[in-house]
């Protein structure tokens, strides 16, 4: 859902990104400052991709791969990003405060990340108890009542669930198999 906790660090992330292209100075050329919405073409097109696919990613809830894919890709970016920069740019200049910063919207990828994967886990563990649940509800009084579906019952329980506390279930199972 858009309120989940990656959902805010998706848009911290796009928000930093712009912040950095408009406000911060990415290279220090004596008293010259350079900032990515002026000189920097390449590299500010891989941001504004990095920060869009961002809030993309905030819309794609219902599919946690994908986003996980449009994170990886949105830090892909910002590492063209400030590859480009470090290798084509700065012979002879000092980085600036952008080019450091470009660290926390890549931190907050890895977190939006870390928590998607939260997430799948809580569902995966979701459907297992759901599963369970939905196989003691499929039990009926009547399938209770004939020895041999009870047999059969217990013997699901016991090599499915060995964890199940039917005792005479355990007991049942072992006689079901050995004749």
């Amino acid at each position: 859902m858009i309120q989940r906790l990656q959902s805010l660090l998706f848009l911290f992330s796009a928000v930093f990104s712009i912040i950095i292209i408009y406000t911060f100075p990415v290279l220090q050329d004596g008293e010259i400052y350079l900032l990515l919405k002026e000189n920097f073409g390449y590299a500010r097109l891989c941001l504004f991709f990095s920060s869009g696919l961002s809030l993309f990613a905030i819309f794609q809830f219902r599919n946690r791969q994908r986003q996980k894919l449009i994170a990886s890709l949105a830090r892909l970016m910002i590492t063209i990003t400030f590859l480009l920069i470090i290798i084509l740019h700065s012979e002879g200049r000092i980085l600036g405060v952008g080019l450091i910063l470009l660290v926390i919207p890549f931190i907050f990828l890895i977190a939006a990340q870390f928590f998607i994967n939260r997430d799948e886990k809580l569902v995966k563990s979701a459907d297992r108890i759901r599963w369970y649940y939905s196989l003691l509800n499929s039990i009926t009084f009547n399938s209770l009542i004939s020895f041999p579906s009870m047999l059969k019952l217990s013997s699901v329980f016991t090599l499915c669930i060995p964890w199940f506390p039917i005792a005479p279930g355990f007991m049942c199972s072992r006689l079901y198999f050995w004749s």
